[in-house]
């Protein structure tokens, strides 16, 4: 799977999460960008993530990954060790 489709699969979680599609998503947005992304919201996001691509986050991982682009880089590196 491509970094592009992994990405593209990462914003459309968070828009469904977050119930709000008038947000911008991109590679740069951050948990600290949207009002709506509180620490709570981040846990469900990175569950319902694992889920989606069956892969499981570190602890260390929950609390470093906050933008998008670095939850799209890790869920490659995961899936790539997994293959």
């Amino acid at each position: 799977m491509d970094k592009n489709t992994i990405q593209e699969q990462v914003i459309k979680t968070i828009y469904n999460l977050l119930e709000n599609n008038n947000l911008k998503i991109d590679s740069k947005t951050n948990s600290e960008d949207i009002a709506e992304w509180s620490s709570l919201k981040h846990i469900l996001i990175l569950n319902e993530i694992e889920n989606i691509f069956k892969i499981n986050f570190d602890f260390e991982d929950i609390l470093e990954l906050t933008t998008v682009e670095e939850i799209t880089n890790k869920i490659s590196e995961l899936k790539n060790e997994n293959n």
